[in-house]
Parts: C-alpha cells; structure tokens; sequence
C-alpha cells in the first residue's frame, strides 16, 4: 500500500474513528493495522490528526543570533 492511499484511507475513516467510543476505536485500529501492516501508535497519531496533515509547524526555542559571526571571524 502506498503511503498517499493510506493517507486516503485514514481520512475516509478518521471520522469515525473520533466519533466512536473505547471499544469501536479498537476495532478501528485493528482493521486499520492489518490492512496497512503500521504500527498501532504510528496509526493512533495518524488518526487523531486533524485535517492539518502538513505538520510543519517548528517547534522548541528560536534561534537568536546576537553578533554577526562574518564580521568576528578574522580570515588568515
């Protein structure tokens, strides 16, 4: 299975995946491993993601850069 139809297939079930209870999410998950041959947490991400599928969003501290590095470095 290729990843892009996977993608397709999660988006096709994610709704029902977030609708349903303890149990049904269960059997959601199992179909969803044996058909895929995923991981079960990498399909648990996978589904609790909303329709953001970019993910890209940086995360952690800023990079601060006091002093301009070219002016210190002296060239031999």
């Amino acid at each position: 299975m290729t990843r892009y139809s996977i993608v397709e297939y999660a988006q096709a079930i994610r709704s029902r995946y977030k609708r349903g209870n303890r149990s049904m999410k269960t059997r959601i998950l199992d179909e969803f491993v044996e058909v895929t041959g995923m991981h079960r947490k990498s399909v648990i991400r996978l589904l609790d993601r909303g329709k953001d599928l970019a993910g890209n969003k940086r995360r952690g501290r800023r990079r601060v850069y006091s002093v301009d590095v070219s002016k210190t470095l002296k060239v031999v």
